[in-house]
């Protein structure tokens, strides 16, 4: 079952109505209820383990120290990645990934979007972008 998005005719703009699909998928993952996410996440997990780099720190289910740890010593993109909330849930604009290599780009300067990881990721993407993490 895919998780529940908010229709396009609802009664907000895009930046808006993502920013509500991620708040309700991350609500969904918190409070256990794994039925709306389960399919979804099993994709994401067999496509990822297909596709995607080496990105050990892509799981919303380690904890930020957890993610850091196993991002140290790599490029900025990939330690921002790692700080993001890691559940793709689109409410920043991006993808974790694309919101990580937009920041360390610079196209992206604000480090507050991704909403499902809350202030410790806003901390972290701020030290990190400081060179203090």
């Amino acid at each position: 079952m895919k998780t529940p998005e908010l229709p396009d005719n609802a009664p907000f703009d895009e930046e808006q109505r993502a920013w509500l699909n991620g708040y309700i998928a991350a609500l969904l993952t918190a409070s256990g209820d794994d039925s709306a996410t389960d399919a979804g996440q099993a994709e994401a997990s067999s496509a990822a383990a297909n596709d995607a780099p080496d990105e050990p720190w892509h799981d919303p289910s380690l904890s930020l120290d957890q993610r850091m740890e196993l991002a140290q010593g790599r490029s900025l993109a990939e330690r921002l990645m790692a700080a993001t909330a890691n559940e793709d849930c689109g409410a920043c604009g991006y993808d974790c990934r694309g919101y990580a290599e937009a920041l360390a780009a610079g196209t992206e300067t604000d480090t507050t979007l991704c909403s499902p990881g809350g202030n410790d990721t806003r901390k972290q993407l701020k030290a990190i972008l400081k060179g203090e993490a």
